[in-house]
């Protein structure tokens, strides 16, 4: 439920929205049942429900299309910065989140180690 809420809170960040979408669900870019950080937030996004349910378990290339459908910007944004997506790519995407979350969101300091 936590990560559901994170998720929601970027989406309303990358809209510049004040309300949560209602159509939004958790969409997990490489599917849930495949990798070890298949439910790590940097393999997260809000997609619409009806979107999210299209995508299904396809791998990324093919949900391209599917994302492409999205009315979300943050969606928007996903496909621009990666044309590709492998598991490799879950941690840096999770730390980058992470800093727009606690910095620009929860407007506190990560500190720097």
């Amino acid at each position: 439920m936590k990560t559901k809420y994170a998720v929601n809170k970027l989406n309303k960040y990358f809209s510049n929205k004040e309300i949560f979408f209602d159509d939004g669900s958790v969409e997990h870019i490489v599917s849930e049942t495949e990798g070890e950080n298949a439910l790590n937030i940097g393999n997260l996004v809000l997609l619409e429900q009806v979107l999210n349910g299209e995508a299904g378990h396809k791998c990324y290339i093919d949900k391209i299309h599917i994302y492409q459908k999205s009315c979300y910007i943050w969606v928007k944004k996903f496909i621009e910065n990666y044309t590709q997506w492998n598991e490799s790519m879950i941690k840096e995407r999770a730390k980058k989140l992470a800093r727009i979350y606690y910095e620009d969101i929860l407007k506190r300091d990560i500190e720097q180690s």
